[in-house]
Parts: structure tokens; C-alpha cells; sequence
């Protein structure tokens, strides 16, 4: 039986944008329309936002509450749509693992990535944080131990306030 090493080489984040900006916003709001249609919000003087919030089907302070969210949901609208200050990025995990096997090294790479994720740079290092965890907890299965993976990971993290939390650069 032939062994092989593993070693890891290192963690890079990236961010990319998305290429599907108009079909992440409707996944995540609803969409913009040139004719009003039933739900329907007035974005600008030519088109109307659909938002995913039903708010026409409830009735009493069900429907007050989801007239909010749909609201709401429109000065999301306002920002993708006019300001165009919203859009979407993928983010992105790439771990360097070299194998050895013999006298011979390869390079490899294990990736994990999110898409669909906003601008928002709050959104972005939680999605980053759950990129990191789930790949710590892929290379472990792999055999990697905590103290290869925490020297790995180290510059992604800090303690503070008892909590670990992630730091993107």
C-alpha cells in the first residue's frame, strides 16, 4: 500500500461578482415589472415592484405586517433598480493541499463558494465565516488535525468577547 502526505498550503477568500444580478435579486425579493400587476409597489414611472411577500392574500394586522416587509423589500428594490447601489457578489474559499506520494509533491485545490450573497460587507464575512467552517470541517475528514488547521486558518480569525469571529482580507 502506497502512503501519502498531506499538507496544506494555504486559505484564500475571494469575492466575485455575480453574473445573474437581476435573478439573485428576484430570488431574494421579487421582481421589477413594466405593467402593475396584483402586490404590485410603484418603483418609478415606468416600472412596478412585485415583491416575494404576498401582502394581498392576509387580512387585519397579518396583512399590515406583510405590507411592511413588502416595503421594505421596495427600498431594496430602489437601491438594485435606481441607485444601483445593491448587487450581488459570490464568495469564494480556495484551500492549497499538496500531496505526497513517494518522492513526488502535486498541488491541489478544494474550493467552496456561495453566490446570491449582497454587498452588504456585514452579510459578506458572515457567509465567509460559514465558507471557513464548513472547509475546516472538510479537511478534518480528511485527516488534517486541529493544530494544522488552526495554523491554516489563523489569519482569518480572532477571539474577542468569547466568540470567534472572522476577519476578511
Amino acid at each position: 500500500m502506497i502512503e501519502a502526505h498531506l499538507t496544506l498550503g494555504g486559505v484564500e477568500l475571494s469575492i466575485g461578482e455575480e453574473d445573474d444580478q437581476i435573478g439573485s435579486f428576484e430570488r431574494s425579493y421579487g421582481s421589477i415589472v413594466r405593467k402593475h400587476e396584483t402586490n404590485a409597489l410603484r418603483l418609478d414611472e415606468d416600472h412596478y415592484f412585485v415583491p416575494i411577500n404576498k401582502w394581498h392574500y392576509y387580512h387585519g394586522n397579518e396583512r399590515r405586517e406583510f405590507y411592511k416587509y413588502a416595503c421594505e423589500d421596495l427600498e431594496k428594490a430602489k437601491d438594485f433598480w435606481i441607485k444601483q447601489s445593491l448587487y450581488y457578489v459570490t464568495t469564494q474559499v480556495k484551500v492549497t493541499i499538496f500531496i505526497r506520494v513517494k518522492d513526488e509533491t502535486m498541488l491541489t485545490h478544494l474550493y467552496a463558494s456561495m453566490g446570491g450573497v449582497e454587498n452588504d460587507p456585514r452579510e459578506i464575512v458572515i457567509y465567509f465565516r460559514e465558507l471557513l467552517l464548513s472547509m475546516r470541517t472538510k479537511l478534518s475528514y480528511l485527516g488534517f488535525s486541529m493544530l494544522e488547521l488552526d495554523a491554516a486558518f489563523e489569519k482569518y480569525a480572532k477571539l474577542s468577547d468569547k466568540e470567534l469571529q472572522w476577519e476578511v482580507t
